[in-house]
């Protein structure tokens, strides 16, 4: 991350800072935030900061990303799908100010650990592959063509 002006002396919103970095400046403020929902929010801005290269489609383009990248290390993708997908209503209510049912409310704990679990496991496959750790830290271009031949040619 040194290499990659990604410390904590540098900005994470310069275009040089990595992908990595700035997902792990997330996953620490969610990691300091004591409210589930905050967290969650936090967390899926990790999620983007890893898996997004635009805002079109987003919700449904990083749930696809994550399910996918996420299979080959047993993971359901559908359920990996849905799972992201649910997290990130969660996000878009909490962020633009809107209220959840009093019986998702009590589930924020509980999704909040669960979301953390799948940072976890992403967090550490990336970390521990040289090849991963240049694609989520390489251009744009290059981290496109990765997710379409990952989603269109399953490689």
């Amino acid at each position: 991350l040194y290499n990659n002006n990604s410390t904590i002396f540098d900005s994470f919103v310069d275009s040089k800072y990595s992908r990595y970095g700035r997902a792990l400046s997330f996953i620490r403020s969610a990691k300091r935030d004591f409210d589930p929902a905050m967290k969650i929010s936090h967390y899926c801005s990790a999620l983007e900061s890893l898996f997004s290269t635009d805002s079109s489609e987003l919700s449904h383009k990083l749930s696809e990303r994550i399910a996918i990248f996420l299979k080959p290390y047993n993971f359901d993708p559908i359920t990996t799908f849905d799972e992201i997908k649910s997290f990130y209503n969660i996000r878009s209510k909490v962020t633009h100010g809107d209220s959840l049912r009093s019986s998702k409310v009590g589930k924020l704990p509980e999704e909040s650990i669960k979301l953390d679990n799948y940072l976890r496991e992403i967090m550490n496959i990336i970390i521990n592959s040289d090849e991963l750790m240049g694609v989520f830290n390489g251009d744009k271009d290059s981290f496109e063509s990765y997710f379409k031949k990952k989603l269109l040619l399953g490689i």
